[in-house]
């Protein structure tokens, strides 16, 4: 395949067009996923995961830190998506989540 040329309008034209298809295809599958309870579970598992509402500050760690800083990058880049593709399934996400946590704390 030849180097992709920035000045080629042509290129530029093609390259927009796939852009543009992957961003559709990606919000679709966002949307499916989201459209199951299994779905939005393991969405909100991954999002918690990533430790996007907790510092990724580790002192004199710096590794560990930059560790913890990816994983929250990759949740960012999730709940984006979500946010993007299905924003109303966000606080759907969040009641179940609360509502399992609840079912989990009444057998422990």
């Amino acid at each position: 395949m030849p180097e992709y040329d920035p000045s080629d309008p042509d290129q530029v034209e093609r390259a927009t067009r796939a852009d543009e298809l992957r961003q559709l295809e990606t919000r679709e599958i966002v949307r499916t996923l989201l459209m199951t309870y299994e779905g939005r579970a393991f969405v909100w598992m991954l999002l918690q995961q990533a430790g996007l509402r907790r510092s990724s500050f580790a002192g004199e760690a710096p590794l560990t830190m930059a560790y913890q800083e990816g994983q929250r990058g990759v949740g960012l880049w999730a709940e984006e998506w979500v946010l993007t593709a299905a924003p109303e399934k966000h606080s759907i996400m969040r009641r179940e989540a609360v509502q399992r946590e609840q079912k989990y704390a009444e057998v422990a």
